[in-house]
């Protein structure tokens, strides 16, 4: 089923169908009385999130304060059919504990939400937490899930996000948090007092409470890929995996398809990098426009070749991953591959990845030095006031004086601790400069800082 038919189906049947179980849960506890709530804390918790291959990595920490607040919960998830694997690859919910719905139509959604139903019940859930902010059907789903503790975004004064009163744990959505500090305000509110209104108003969690997963491969992994990718990389070469497209949910994610085609053509003027295209089985027309403009033995077509754990797997095994902000970018920060996101309309601030490569520091901030001080620089530091980082330092060979307000140091003062005293977490070359970058690098390497924190423009 396309998505523009989803959020017609989402509105013209959801708010009738969220309004119509409001309206019978109300006379229900007029006639018999409100159901009394769990005494219990919550212990088979069900998450239900449909739509969203990334969010399920931005759920995780959610999960992991589940799991801290009441170490013998057990924990259960709700997905689209064709996104199980999203959830079975993080390994943080047993496979038997995920149920699918099958959204290629509305009969098959109906059927399957039928044979959720008998299984939420078989499996006694008491607790539903609704992932998706203002979503009708993942929201009357947490109803049809027989758990009597209910926790989700609530609209309340907010217009046109209207999904009934099915909720019993109403918590206020903040645009100021990042997405996984939102949904972990979603199982804090499960301790709250039931008289709080709104719900999730506590302190947000930080980012020091932030515990990011990884995903290793082994040898058997790096083989298979290896045979996928259909060469075995040479020493000194690069493996660059290009990702063009984003869900089909909100397509005006996409960075230029064509701008795309410039990069790659731009990259493997390189003889030492190798582009590897990624993308399902629908989305070989992009890899075929970047191919068919580019012609290069060293452009590899992998689009409908992977499972998602053969892309996990390609990246642990490449260098640098290039995507659009995307369901493949959230689960490349579960890895070792260095990445660049392209995010538009949405913010990093809000959706950016869960990326470990640069550590916060004990002011929870993410703090960076430049290596260099030209125009590259400058162009980096503009982008820079669109993130979370911080740029606390700037080294540069010859340049000294002031980069803007802040001053520019000698390469000797830099240590794998601090700059001038003031720590950091990692080193960004500004120079698009192939032979200058490697130059740089193998300084900074020489000075005792890991190459993990070290990044490229």
């Amino acid at each position: 089923m396309s998505p523009d038919r989803m959020r017609q189906i989402d509105h013209w049947i959801g708010v009738p169908v969220c309004w119509a179980l409001t309206v019978v849960r109300r006379a229900r506890a007029m006639i018999v009385g409100r159901p009394a709530r769990p005494a219990t804390p919550p212990q088979q918790v069900l998450f239900v999130e449909l739509a969203e291959m990334g969010t399920t990595v931005l759920a995780t920490p959610a999960l992991q304060r589940l799991k801290t607040r009441n170490p013998d919960a057990e924990v259960f998830f709700l997905i689209f059919k064709h996104l199980a694997d999203s959830v079975i690859a993080l390994g943080v919910v047993p496979a038997a504990h995920v149920f699918t719905i099958d959204a290629s139509s509305l009969w098959t959604i109906a059927r399957d939400t039928v044979r959720f139903m008998r299984a939420a019940r078989r499996h006694r859930i008491d607790t539903a937490v609704n992932l998706e902010p203002f979503v009708r059907l993942s929201t009357i789903l947490c109803l049809l899930s027989g758990a009597r503790r209910r926790a989700g975004f609530h609209a309340f004064m907010q217009p046109g996000l209207y999904c009934g009163r099915l909720l019993t744990h109403e918590v206020t959505y903040s645009a100021h948090l990042h997405m996984w500090q939102s949904l972990v305000t979603l199982v804090n509110a499960l301790w709250e007092s039931p008289g709080t209104v709104p719900m999730g108003k506590t302190l947000a969690p930080g980012p020091e409470d932030l515990i990011v997963p990884t995903i290793a491969t082994g040898e058997s992994g790096r083989e298979r890929i290896r045979q996928l990718v259909g060469r075995a990389t040479s020493p000194g070469e690069r493996l660059i995996v290009i990702n063009p497209n984003a869900s089909a949910l909100l397509p005006i994610r996409k960075w230029p398809l064509d701008r795309y085609a410039g990069l790659v053509e731009s990259l493997l003027r390189d003889p030492r990098n190798v582009c590897v295209v990624i993308g399902s089985a629908f989305e070989r027309v992009e890899a075929r426009f970047i191919a068919d403009r580019v012609k290069s033995d060293r452009l590899i077509d992998l689009t409908g070749r992977t499972t998602l754990s053969e892309l996990i797997d390609l990246f642990n095994v490449a260098d640098v991953l290039v995507s659009n902000d995307s369901g493949p970018a959230q689960f490349a920060a579960l890895t070792s591959i260095h990445a660049f996101v392209f995010f538009g309309p949405e913010t990093p601030a809000r959706y950016g990845p869960l990326s470990d490569r640069c550590v916060p520091d004990a002011q929870g901030e993410k703090r960076v030095v430049f290596y260099g001080a030209g125009d590259v620089a400058e162009i980096a530091y503009v982008s820079l006031q669109r993130t979370d980082l911080t740029l606390v330092g700037v080294v540069d060979d010859r340049k000294r004086g002031k980069f803007f307000d802040v001053e520019i140091c000698d390469p000797e003062r830099l240590t794998p601790e601090a700059l001038n005293g003031v720590t950091y977490s990692h080193v960004i070359i500004a120079s698009v400069r192939q032979h200058v970058t490697d130059a740089i690098k193998a300084r900074i390497l020489e000075r005792g800082i890991p190459p993990a924190r070290v990044s490229y423009l």
